[in-house]
C-alpha cells in the first residue's frame, strides 16, 4: 500500500498530502529526456530549437523550493541520469558537494558520472570521487597531453569501490622507442625511465577485474607494445568489452590478449588487421571506420561467425569487397550498415551479395545509385528484414521498388532518393504493419496518401519532403487512425492547409522553423 504523508496543517496544499509514490511519479515528468534520443537523426535547425527548449533544470530548480517532501523526492529523480561536468563545472560541483549545509548533499544519489579531465581539475579529482561512493558508471574523456603523472587510475579503485562501467577517450601516452625506457634522453621524459605504465591503470585493471564488467577505450592510444599486451591480458574476464583505437595505434597489440571483446569499434586506423583479433566466437558487434579496407580485412569477417552487428564506412567499397557475405559464413548477422565516404561503387553483383545475409533484421546502405532493377530483385531473399535505410536508388523502377515493399516483416522505411517511388509502390505496403516511413521526394498521388492515412494504425513515425498534395483531410485521418504516432515531419505543405488544421494536436504543438512545414513531436 503506498504510504501516505499526513498533515494537521489546514493551510497545506492537497498535493502535499499525496501519497510519496503518486509524487513522485508526477514529478518525473519534469525531468528532460536522454538528449541523445531527442537530438538524433534531427534536421540542425530542429537540434537547435529542442536544445534550447530543453535545458535541464529550467522546470525542475524551481520545483526544489516548494517544500523539503518535494526536495527529498526530486534529488534522486534529478541525479538519476548521467551527470556530465566540464573542468569548470566539476570544480563548482566539489564545491556544492563539499558544502556543509545539508540540503546540497544528494552526492550518494549519483551513479553515472562523465568527466572531463584536464590540468585544472585532475588535482580535485580524488576529492570529487570522494563525495559519490555509489558510482557504478564512470566516463573520463582526457583534454590534456602530455597527461600529468598526478593523475592516477588508482584514486579509482580506493574510490568507486562499486565501478562496473568505465570508459577511457582520448587517453593517449606518447609514442616511445621500445629500447627507449632505458635511457630517458628523449624529449618525452615527463616519465620515469624505466617505468611503462605511468598512471598505474595495470594495478587498477589487476584489482578491479573482480567488479569490472565493461572497459571502453575509445580513440586511446597505447603504443608501447608491454603496456598493451598486459593491459589486454587484465582485460580477458570481462563480460563487455569495448575497444577503440586512435588512428595509427597498434591496436592489435591489445586486442590480441583480449578474446572475450564482444564490441570492437575500429576509427581512423590504417589497415585495421582483423584477422588479429583472437576472439573469433566472442565478438558480436564491429563498428570500422576508416579511410580504406584492404582485400584482406574483408575476408576476415568470415572468421566471425557469431557477429550480429556490423558497421562499414569507408572509401571505395567494391562489389568483389562484399563477396564474403555470399560465403554464408556470417549467418548470426542481424544488423548491417555500409557508409559510403566517397561515391558509391556498389552496383548489381555487390547488392546481390549483401541480398545472401538472410538472417538481417535491419539494412542500411548510404547509396545504391548503381544498382538497377536486375540487382535490387534480389532483396527478395531479406524475408524477416524488419527495417530498411537506402540513401539513393535513382535506377530502380516503380516494379522494382514493389519487391521491397511486399517483404512480409517490413516495419521501418527510409527511402531518399527513390525517384521512382509511387502510388504503386504504397499500395504493396503492409500499411498496417509500418510504424516508420520516411520519403524523400515521392511522386504520389492525393488519393494514395489518403488511403495510407486510413490504415496507418501502428504508425509511430512520418516524414517526407513534399507534402503539397496532403489536404486537410488527409491530417484529420491521420490524427482519428496513428493513436501511437510519436513524431510527424514534413515540409513544403500547400497554402491554407496549416490554417484549416489549426485545431489538431499536430499544427498546436508545431515546433518548425518553416511557415509551410510541421514539425511535431508527442511529449514526454
Amino acid at each position: 500500500m503506498p504510504s501516505t504523508t499526513p498533515t494537521t496543517d489546514p493551510h497545506h496544499s492537497p498535493i502535499t498530502r499525496l501519497p510519496p509514490e503518486i509524487l513522485t511519479h508526477l514529478l518525473a515528468f519534469t525531468l528532460p529526456p536522454n538528449p541523445t534520443l531527442i537530438l538524433r537523426d534531427q534536421p540542425l535547425p530542429l537540434r537547435r530549437l529542442l536544445g534550447r527548449l530543453r535545458k535541464p533544470g529550467e522546470r525542475i530548480i524551481p520545483l526544489l523550493l516548494v517544500s523539503k517532501q518535494w526536495t527529498d523526492i526530486i534529488a534522486p529523480l534529478v541525479w538519476r541520469t548521467r551527470t556530465v561536468l566540464g573542468t569548470s563545472e566539476s570544480n563548482q560541483f566539489l564545491s556544492t558537494l563539499a558544502s556543509p549545509q545539508p540540503a546540497y548533499n544528494y552526492s550518494h544519489f549519483i551513479v553515472e558520472l562523465t568527466l572531463k579531465i584536464e590540468l585544472a581539475n585532475i588535482e580535485t579529482l580524488d576529492d570529487l570521487l570522494f563525495h559519490c561512493p555509489d558510482l557504478t558508471s564512470l566516463d573520463l574523456k582526457f583534454a590534456v597531453y602530455p597527461i600529468p603523472l598526478s593523475f592516477r587510475f588508482q584514486i579509482l579503485s580506493h574510490r568507486c569501490p562499486r565501478l562496473q562501467t568505465l570508459s577511457l577517450e582520448d587517453y593517449m601516452l606518447g609514442r616511445k622507442p621500445f629500447s627507449d625506457y632505458s635511457g630517458g634522453n628523449d624529449d618525452d621524459n615527463q616519465y620515469p625511465a624505466d617505468f611503462i605504465d605511468p598512471h598505474g591503470l595495470v594495478p587498477f585493471l589487476t584489482s578491479s577485474a573482480r567488479i569490472l564488467t565493461s572497459l571502453s577505450l575509445i580513440n586511446c592510444g597505447i603504443h608501447d607494445p608491454r603496456l598493451a599486451s598486459v593491459c589486454g591480458a587484465r582485460v580477458t574476464r570481462l563480460k563487455g568489452t569495448t575497444i577503440g583505437v586512435a588512428p595509427n595505434t597498434d591496436f592489435h597489440r591489445l586486442l590480441l590478449h583480449c578474446p572475450n571483446a564482444r564490441t570492437i569499434n575500429l576509427s581512423g586506423a590504417e589497415g585495421p588487421r582483423l584477422d588479429l583479433i583472437p576472439g573469433h566466437e566472442m565478438l558480436q558487434n564491429l563498428s570500422i571506420l576508416v579511410p580504406r579496407l584492404a582485400p584482406t580485412d574483408m575476408t576476415a569477417l568470415a572468421l566471425f561467425p557469431n557477429l550480429q552487428t556490423l558497421s562499414l564506412a569507408t572509401h571505395d567499397l567494391l562489389d568483389r569487397d562484399l563477396h564474403v557475405f555470399a560465403q554464408q559464413t556470417l549467418r548470426n548477422l542481424r544488423y548491417l550498415t555500409i557508409r559510403a565516404q566517397s561515391e558509391a561503387r556498389i552496383a548489381d553483383t555487390g547488392f546481390r551479395h549483401i541480398c545472401s545475409l538472410t538472417s538481417l533484421y535491419h539494412l542500411a546502405i548510404s547509396d545504391l545509385s548503381r544498382v538497377t532493377d536486375a540487382g535490387f530483385r534480389h532483396i527478395a531473399a531479406l524475408n524477416i528484414l524488419e527495417e530498411l535505410e537506402i540513401g539513393s536508388l535513382p535506377r530502380v523502377s516503380e516494379a522494382g521498388l514493389g519487391v521491397m515493399a511486399r517483404l512480409p516483416r517490413l516495419r521501418e522505411v527510409k527511402l531518399y532518393g527513390a525517384d521512382e517511388l509511387g502510388d504503386g509502390v504504397m499500395a504493396a505496403f503492409d500499411v498496417a504493419r509500418l510504424e516508420c516511413l520516411h520519403l524523400s521526394y515521392p511522386r504520389i498521388s492525393a488519393a494514395a496518401w489518403q488511403a495510407f492515412a486510413g490504415a496507418c494504425v501502428r504508425l509511430r513515425k512520418l516524414g517526407f519532403g513534399t507534402g503539397g498534395l496532403l489536404n486537410e483531410g488527409f491530417f484529420r485521418t491521420l490524427e482519428r487512425t496513428a493513436l501511437g504516432l510519436e513524431e510527424l515531419l514534413i515540409d513544403n505543405l500547400e497554402d491554407g492547409v496549416v490554417e484549416a488544421c489549426g485545431d489538431l494536436r499536430f499544427f498546436k504543438e508545431n515546433m518548425a522553423l518553416g511557415e509551410e512545414s510541421i514539425y511535431w513531436k508527442r511529449a514526454e
